[in-house]
């Protein structure tokens, strides 16, 4: 919820940022601060629930996890990326679609809910690329070197998401062919992830209940 909010808060900020508020809704296709806000929703929602993950409900309680499911399997990423799709995506691809449909059209909503989705998509494979874990069975993660790190690439990421990939929607959407940018940038991006979970160590992809590991 404290994500969310934080979601709400700078979304709104995003859009009071602009200094004539009609420019929002006026110009030839959605402004970049428009077309940012379901940007931001999404980025705190999967972000904060992929946190919670992190979160152990009864530790006691494990062992049920630990009896049944095989350690060699992997079930982890895909439970955790349907949680993380069906809680995220499909209300905000919708109202993003409807909300631009409304002021411009059918071609745009249909570029900005594709466009919407698929950096929805690859968002939630990059924050899983390591996740190994059952959600909210595991040992709080310790302090470790690399945490500082962490937080700089997800400030980093945040910009990313949120500000130049927005900017970039944008002006692709000037001219509906120049979206197919976005076509190569993705596949390439979906590509490298599933390369670097190729040669990723088979100790590396079993599953942890104790996060003395790094399954974040």
């Amino acid at each position: 919820m404290g994500f969310s909010a934080l979601g709400l808060v700078l979304s709104a900020e995003t859009l009071s940022s602009v200094p004539i508020p009609a420019f929002l809704i006026t110009g030839q296709v959605p402004s970049a601060e428009f077309l940012s806000v379901p940007f931001i929703l999404a980025y705190f929602i999967i972000v904060g629930i992929r946190f919670a993950f992190e979160i152990p409900a009864d530790l006691r309680a494990n062992w049920v996890f630990r009896c049944w499911l095989d350690p060699g399997q992997q079930d982890a990423r895909p439970i955790a990326r349907r949680v993380l799709l069906v809680f995220s995506l499909p209300w905000l691809a919708l109202a993003a679609f409807l909300s631009v449909l409304f002021f411009w059209g059918w071609t745009a909503a249909l570029l900005h809910a594709a466009i919407l989705t698929a950096c929805t998509v690859l968002l939630v494979e990059t924050v899983l690329i390591r996740f190994r874990k059952i959600p909210f069975t595991c040992s709080y993660p310790p302090f470790q070197s690399h945490s500082a790190l962490i937080f700089v690439a997800y400030l980093f990421g945040f910009l990313l998401f949120t500000d130049y990939l927005p900017q970039l929607e944008h002006w692709s959407l000037l001219n509906p062919w120049q979206s197919i940018v976005f076509a190569p940038l993705l596949v390439a991006a979906l590509l490298g992830i599933r390369q670097y979970r190729k040669q990723m160590l088979d100790m590396d992809k079993r599953l942890i209940f104790e996060a003395g590991g790094t399954g974040f």
